[in-house]
């Protein structure tokens, strides 16, 4: 026995009720900081931007700007 179930929209709350999710934008840590040059020696400083793997994080992620 197959039953049919119909999901109305119209009696659920409307989708868009909290308006949409905007995330926060990121801001460079060297803009902010006011660093002109990103020295490979400063490890500490770098950790932030490197994956556990080694790799170089993307922009979208990190938040740096070009």
């Amino acid at each position: 026995m197959s039953v049919n179930r119909s999901v109305n929209r119209s009696d659920s709350a409307p989708s868009g009720s909290r308006g949409p999710k905007r995330p926060h934008r990121k801001v460079c840590a060297f803009c902010v900081e006011k660093i002109a040059y990103i020295d490979y020696k400063e490890i500490s400083r770098l950790r932030r931007f490197v994956s556990d793997r080694g790799k170089i994080l993307p922009r979208r992620v990190t938040g740096t700007c070009a």
